[in-house]
């Protein structure tokens, strides 16, 4: 009895036609760290799951103190800050985008919230390395957004 052993590729799809598929307007994922926070549960679990399936690691937090304790754990890993800007419990995510960024400069944030960025607030300024998207949000934008702000 003989055996023979066929090696069969781990994806159908080649390197080349990928990367022809990014060209073609897919979003882009990465490997960085990603400190999501998002009081509604299933905004910030589902957009989660989509960030993971693109390759990022999250960190995911509800509100603004349990961020600034994932923060003082793990913000050497911590590439990018995507925020709610209304959070329950007093520390909003300007505040706490603000904040991180004393600490970590260069720290890249987006603010996400389900109003405009001229209805934010007046002294709603984004700074360089920041990026606003208006929720709901496609993920594919969102996505872009990230890879956008990160390699920015």
């Amino acid at each position: 009895l003989t055996l023979s052993l066929v090696f069969l590729p781990a994806s159908c799809v080649t390197a080349a036609e990928a990367a022809q598929t990014e060209a073609n307007g897919k979003p882009r994922g990465g490997t960085e760290t990603i400190l999501l926070v998002e009081d509604e549960l299933s905004v910030r679990k589902t957009t989660r799951r989509i960030l993971e399936r693109h390759g990022y690691n999250v960190l995911e937090a509800a509100d603004g103190s349990e961020a600034l304790r994932l923060w003082q754990e793990h913000r050497i890993k911590v590439a990018l800050l995507l925020t709610d800007l209304v959070l329950p419990g007093g520390l909003g995510g300007q505040e706490l985008g603000r904040r991180l960024a004393v600490e970590q400069p260069g720290l890249k944030v987006i603010f996400a919230s389900g109003y405009s960025a001229d209805i934010a607030g007046r002294d709603f300024q984004l700074r360089p390395g920041e990026a606003f998207v208006q929720k709901p949000f496609a993920m594919d934008h969102l996505l872009e957004t990230i890879r956008r702000c990160l390699d920015g």
